[in-house]
């Protein structure tokens, strides 16, 4: 009895170290993103009611697809990272359940929500390539939003480089930018360049 509870307290001594390091190292994205929530919903696009913010998995409060997540590879570091950041309320997402469409939150660009009771289409592809004959998303990075099949923006955060990615498809063509969200201008790799880029991840 005493080697569980020594085990169980090991274990949340453990998680709590594991969170407090995502927080950490990841500090300006998820105040990049708990800023653009915040203030979608100062300008009305977002009821309050309509946007879940953390902690989770606490009485009243969804939960983290943790099981879904972990099948589909993600890292534990990516796990402590999406407990982190708001996502739009499960009810908001499954009204915007339409084929290839979803919660818009910049220009064809669409919320990837990471609460249990979500949309499960929108979490099983989560980690899939963008276009067909690319490399999967890495273990380490994940979709922030994703975009329609023939045209968008799909937006993506590495917890390695601690960088956000970009890739645009615009008439079949992908674009990429490596950069992080500066006054720089975007470099474009150009069509290949975002096969090139998911295999250096």
């Amino acid at each position: 009895m005493l080697l569980a509870l020594l085990s169980i307290t090991q274990s949340s001594h453990k998680k709590m170290y594991h969170q407090k390091r995502a927080r950490s190292e990841h500090a300006a994205f998820i105040k990049c993103i708990n800023d653009i929530y915040s203030t979608l919903i100062e300008l009305r696009f977002f009821h309050h009611s309509e946007v879940v913010f953390p902690p989770y998995n606490v009485p009243g409060k969804p939960y983290l697809a943790t099981s879904a997540l972990r099948r589909l590879g993600f890292t534990d570091e990516v796990l402590d990272l999406l407990q982190e950041i708001p996502y739009p309320s499960n009810e908001l997402m499954n009204r915007f359940s339409h084929a290839d469409e979803g919660v818009p939150i910049a220009p064809d660009s669409f919320v990837v929500s990471y609460l249990a009771g979500s949309r499960p289409d929108i979490i099983n592809s989560s980690r899939q390539p963008f276009l067909d004959g690319e490399v999967g998303i890495p273990a380490w990075a994940f979709k922030i939003t994703f975009c329609r099949p023939e045209c968008g923006t799909t937006y993506l955060y590495d917890t390695r480089l601690s960088q956000y990615l970009r890739s645009s498809i615009i008439k079949c063509q992908t674009q990429r930018s490596d950069n992080r969200f500066t006054d720089s201008p975007h470099r474009s790799n150009g069509p290949l360049g975002l096969t090139k880029s998911l295999r250096l991840l």
